[in-house]
């Protein structure tokens, strides 16, 4: 949708998305009445960021399973285990497989970018993901950096409780440090504006900050 990689999304880019969407028509006020309300600062672009919460679908992992590398399972390797409460980017799908009767997703793991297919509810009626925005509050305090480099400078002091929303997951400084990249939610009623920025990484042997919020809706 970034056309020329500022980080933002004209209108006219965010037009030309709407009309590649199959199925979706709009009118042209009905247009400009979205995007201005997507353009919460009136500056005639949305932050690509803001538009990506609107269309990408995230899943939680409640029931142990596997990335695998086709859709289907049959002849499918398996490219890692999942665990409870990890979160995947939807990619595709849900697809139904009509010879096992279960629904599967090609998707991307958060935690490091794993992708592959993956079953959301087996012949059973088993269900292993959910879906579930990637919201996690912070169990330990944390400075909120402006770029990735965690000598950078600090934007934000993140107090224990605060909550946010990751939007790209372990990515690493030029030291090899793993850095989060997230957004703040604001306060009560958006009357805060919302800060996004980096945080630590989990490293090894050390405690996560982040715990995954309980859905609420």
């Amino acid at each position: 949708m970034d056309k020329d990689g500022d980080g933002s999304v004209s209108k006219g880019d965010f037009t030309a998305f709407l009309e590649g969407c199959d199925g979706l028509k709009l009118e042209g006020s009905q247009v400009d009445k979205l995007y201005g309300l997507l353009d919460e600062s009136n500056t005639g672009a949305i932050p690509q960021d803001t538009l990506l919460c609107f269309i990408r679908v995230y899943y939680r992992v409640i029931q142990d399973t596997v990335i695998t590398t086709e859709q289907s399972i049959k002849g499918s390797k398996t490219v890692r285990r999942l665990e409870v409460d990890e979160i995947v980017e939807a990619l595709e799908g849900p697809v139904e497989e009509e010879d096992v009767k279960i629904k599967r997703i090609r998707a991307s793991a958060l935690r490091d970018s794993s992708e592959g297919w993956i079953t959301v509810m087996g012949n059973n009626d088993t269900v292993f993901l959910e879906e579930h925005p990637p919201l996690f509050r912070l169990v330990a305090a944390a400075p909120l950096t402006k770029e990735i480099e965690a000598t950078s400078e600090a934007i934000k002091a993140l107090p224990i409780g605060e909550p946010v929303e990751v939007l790209d997951w372990d990515k690493k400084d030029e030291a090899g440090h793993s850095r989060l990249r997230v957004r703040t939610r604001g306060g009560a009623g958006g009357g805060e504006e919302r800060v996004t920025g980096w945080l630590a990484g989990p490293a090894g042997g050390e405690a996560a900050i982040l715990k995954l919020e309980p859905r609420t809706s």
